[in-house]
């Protein structure tokens, strides 16, 4: 019946439940370091702390391996305490737990403790649910206005939890017995091995993505989820029996929950575990009715045919077979479909409920579904025959659900997957799917789409980086994350070649709640990586621009903006300063660029803003001139800051593009200025006292005065006064450089001392 001391009375001190398989020193060194979350249930550990702990048994499989985590212990006492009290999810009110009162706390990756409110929310139906009592789903929503998602179990295979919201973080169990591991996905390793997908053609391929703006959401729609395993994936779920089918039952819901967060983030979709599900699991390869296990193109037709077949066509909309042969095949819209609906199915030689397999699941279920493959690349496993040219907006390998990520040889762009999102062309294809097929069950969310504008169309120049930023709100007041996707469709194209014109140059990234996004990525331009990732167009071209808005409760909305590039204009470069130069804080410099053609038509960019950055170009807190002509050269005045890290921007107003210098340069000690305005009717004499050996530099810059010579000064070691002269009438500011208080003085009034101020 499960691992959970469910009649406990009493709480076990320093998480007693498990002390069988500490040694005493290591117990002895975690109660004397209490890190527990604010609730109890999670106790963090360190190295010594998990290396004290054994393995677990060897036929215990479905644990996971990340490179870098935040070890853990669970007490079941206090959760199953807190699980008990949560309410089941409103109907009229679903994704949400926002009416519950029950509490968890999360441990993050990083440290941090985040609370969620949560509820119960089954995804079996009633009849299986009662015949499982120790498997249970919940849903939860963070308390602390990060808008982040969470589905979580508590199984037989004890508890699992995966975190939406600013980048996927997961928790499940470890290696050794009773450890559990919080990790992002980003931190979770490829096993090796090459995924592939053999889709094949259904009854609703969609061709033709549209790009029209889309508002989607308000619905949550069910389907009735058939999922069956061979024997192999049941036995490494440690099953060899009938009497075991509660574990494999634990390891299918776990993924299916996980599979869920995702599906009812970006769509509003739920699958729901068919209640007869238990005649569709099988513990003995030798028997099952399976022999495609490691062949998906055998394992497909019987996956249709066993689950048509076993259950009957009525009692289920969409079918799917967990196997362990890595990768998966399904046939592309074909859920609701009598004739084909449970032709789909996934694998993995270790097939827990990790970032990786979880990936291949919703890619399959995501063609099931009505999408098509995003990659464009041909390289390695993406030269199979499975790119689909008329969705190929995806750079290279991809990195969206529908992509090749980590199967396109020398195109990856990433070996892990860390955007389990749906490309916009695969929200439009679901999207279109899930309006016209009506077997699923459709109730209202409650929830209304975000709304986003994508902002008018420019010309740029080629060669130049831009910065595209969205508007965007949501009328429920969710927190709103942003996603910009080229849509560009073209040849084939691998990212070792130059532009062609045509085909996508800019990946797609993880959504975040920046609403603006640089291309290419604002590190690698400071750095000066030129990635193949990113590819700033060199050809005349007219670039697509879609925007996702989402708010994680099955609602988005998209937009698109054009930038047509004028190949006769660009690059636009910032030429001084550039890096390697040295400046003196307070003076006043000319700033100079590469016009390059974009103050002419079409770009006509008539003028531009200067910015300073004091920390290598990451911010550019500090304006320097709000608005020049943009004509190539302005004089400015160096913050009095000191820093090695100094950078300038100059970007364009009233359209997209602009350049950063290629380096830092240094800010040194500032300038010192005396108090108030001189007024000088003819001649005004200073007289400098200095000590040692120093340069002082004088700058006479008169008002309305657009320029004066630098007159620099030479005292030796044994120096007394020296004077300057300035001729000339009007208000005068004059300017010090020195770190040093100076007497000031000037004819015909007499000595006057004047205090030396840092500007």
């Amino acid at each position: 019946m499960g691992k959970f001391p469910l009649g406990l009375s009493v709480r076990l001190s320093v998480f007693g439940a498990l002390s069988c398989v500490f040694a005493d020193a290591a117990l002895a060194a975690i109660a004397t370091q209490p890190r527990e979350t604010p609730d109890g249930i999670f106790l963090t550990l360190d190295d010594d702390d998990l290396d004290a702990l054994p393995k677990r048994a060897a036929q215990q499989n479905g644990f996971v391996r990340p490179l870098t985590y935040r070890a853990l212990l669970l007490d079941d006492y206090l959760l199953h305490k807190a699980l008990n009290s949560a309410p089941l999810e409103e109907p009229d009110h679903p994704m949400k737990s926002d009416h519950s009162d029950s509490i968890i706390w999360l441990p993050m990756p990083d440290g941090t403790d985040v609370p969620f409110s949560f509820v119960e929310s089954p995804i079996m139906e009633p009849e299986l649910a009662d015949q499982y009592p120790e498997i249970r789903t919940y849903l939860g929503n963070a308390l602390d206005g990060s808008n982040r998602y969470v589905r979580f179990d508590r199984t037989p295979q004890g508890f699992h939890a995966l975190i939406r919201g600013g980048g996927d973080v997961y928790i499940g169990p470890g290696e050794k017995e009773g450890a559990y591991l919080s990790y992002r996905a980003s931190d979770y390793p490829s096993d090796g091995n090459e995924f592939t997908c053999g889709v094949e053609d259904g009854s609703a391929r969609a061709e033709t993505i549209s790009g029209a703006k889309i508002s989607f959401g308000g619905m949550l729609r069910t389907f009735r989820l058939a999922v069956a395993c061979t024997g192999e994936y049941a036995n490494f779920h440690g099953a060899t029996s009938d009497d075991d089918i509660v574990n494999v039952l634990a390891a299918i819901t776990t993924m299916q929950n996980f599979v869920d967060a995702i599906f009812e983030g970006n769509l509003g979709v739920r699958f729901v575990l068919v209640g007869q599900v238990g005649q569709l699991i099988f513990t003995d390869p030798a028997t099952d009715p399976f022999a495609g296990n490691l062949d998906t193109s055998v394992l497909i037709d019987e996956s249709q045919a066993h689950i048509q077949a076993t259950i009957g066509d009525a009692n289920y909309d969409i079918g799917h077979t967990y196997a362990t042969a890595p990768g998966g095949r399904a046939a592309v819209g074909v859920a609701c479909n009598s004739n084909q609906k449970a032709r789909g199915c996934s694998g993995s030689p270790s097939p827990t409920a990790d970032p990786i397999f979880i990936s291949v699941v919703c890619h399959e279920l995501g063609h099931q579904l009505g999408a098509t493959h995003t990659f464009n690349s041909t390289a390695g496993g993406c030269g199979n025959g499975s790119r689909n040219g008329p969705t190929a907006f995806e750079r290279g390998s991809g990195s969206t659900i529908m992509s090749y990520f980590g199967s396109c040889g020398v195109d990856n762009l990433q070996g892990v997957i860390d955007n389990n999102n749906f490309h916009s062309a695969s929200l439009e294809q679901i999207s279109g799917f899930l309006t016209t097929n009506t077997c699923s069950a459709n109730a209202s969310s409650n929830n209304s789409p975000p709304t986003v504008s994508a902002g008018p169309d420019f010309t740029i120049p080629k060669g130049t980086p831009f910065t595209l930023t969205a508007q965007g709100s949501d009328p429920d007041g969710d927190l709103v994350s942003y996603a910009w996707e080229e849509r560009d469709k073209g040849p084939k194209q691998a990212l070792t070649d130059p532009d062609n014109g045509k085909s996508p140059l800019f990946r797609c990234f993880l959504p975040t709640i920046n609403n603006e996004r640089t291309f290419p990525e604002l590190a690698n331009i400071i750095s000066g990586a030129n990635t193949l990732e990113e590819l700033l167009p060199s050809l005349s071209r007219t670039m697509k621009f879609v925007i996702v808005a989402r708010d994680l409760t099955g609602g988005f909305a998209t937009d698109e903006t054009r930038l047509t590039v004028a190949s006769a204009a660009g690059p636009f470069r910032v030429t001084f300063p550039n890096g390697a130069e040295t400046f003196e804080g307070g003076v006043k410099r000319n700033i100079r660029w590469n016009v390059a053609g974009t103050d002419a038509a079409p770009i006509d960019a008539a003028d531009v803003k200067i910015l300073f950055s004091e920390d290598g170009g990451h911010s550019f807190p500090t304006i320097l001139k709000s608005s020049t002509p943009n004509d190539g050269k302005q004089k400015v005045t160096i913050p009095d800051v000191e820093t090695a890290g100094g950078r300038i921007k100059i970007e364009a107003i009233g359209n997209v593009f602009f350049d950063i210098s290629d380096e830092d340069f240094t800010v040194g000690p500032g300038i010192f200025d005396i108090v108030g305005t001189w007024v000088v009717d003819s001649t005004l004499i200073y007289k400098f006292f200095a000590d040692g050996s120093m340069d002082i530099c004088v700058t006479y810059d008169p008002e309305n005065c657009s320029s004066y010579p630098y007159e620099w000064i030479q005292t030796g070691p044994d120096s007394g006064e020296l004077t300057t002269v300035y001729t000339g009438s009007g208000h005068l500011n004059v300017h010090i450089v020195n770190n040093d208080l100076l007497e000031l003085s000037y004819p015909p009034a007499g000595p006057v001392f004047a205090t030396l101020t840092r500007i």
